[in-house]
């Protein structure tokens, strides 16, 4: 039985599948941002997560970098082509064991190592479908952007953040 259905029966807690998808990154120059999402994973007080990385068949590298994280027991990888992100988040959700899933993609990390079980607690609490939370949009200029509601994102920050990009 895999550890962590093992550890799901004993803590009596949810599994959570947090899936993350790849391709390329070391192409990308993104080594540093996988390195992040994969350790703020990792450093979740929330005992019970299962985290997959769903690779688009990379052959720059990138396998053996996350082989590393593999070789840890932090990660578990499937590596084949696919048609594109949302057909690797599609074989993310058909491969997740969890009773909750969460995307995080590969330049996306927790800020807060209580964050999968603060939206455990609450989704169990209220029974909920899903949850959302707040979002730090950070820009290589050193731009932060505390996104509470996706609204003011759009209304307020949106005109600012494409110029931002475009530069």
């Amino acid at each position: 039985m895999n550890d962590n259905l093992v550890l799901e029966k004993e803590a009596n807690v949810p599994l959570v599948t947090i899936v993350t998808i790849t391709y390329n990154l070391i192409e990308k120059k993104r080594e540093a941002c996988i390195k992040q999402c994969i350790e703020s994973v990792h450093d979740q007080t929330y005992p019970c997560i299962e985290h997959l990385i769903i690779d688009g068949a990379s052959n720059d590298g990138t396998l053996e970098l996350l082989g590393q994280y593999q070789k840890q027991g932090s990660i578990e990888i499937v590596s084949e082509a696919d048609e594109g992100i949302y057909d690797a988040m599609n074989k993310g959700i058909a491969r997740a064991k969890g009773k909750y899933i969460n995307f995080l993609n590969s330049d996306d990390f927790f800020h807060n190592n209580k964050a999968v079980e603060m939206s455990v607690r609450a989704l169990e609490e209220k029974h909920a479908d899903y949850s959302f939370a707040d979002a730090m949009l950070l820009f290589e200029n050193g731009k932060e952007y505390l996104v509470r509601e996706w609204r003011y994102l759009w209304e307020v920050c949106w005109p600012e953040i494409m110029q931002l990009l475009l530069r």
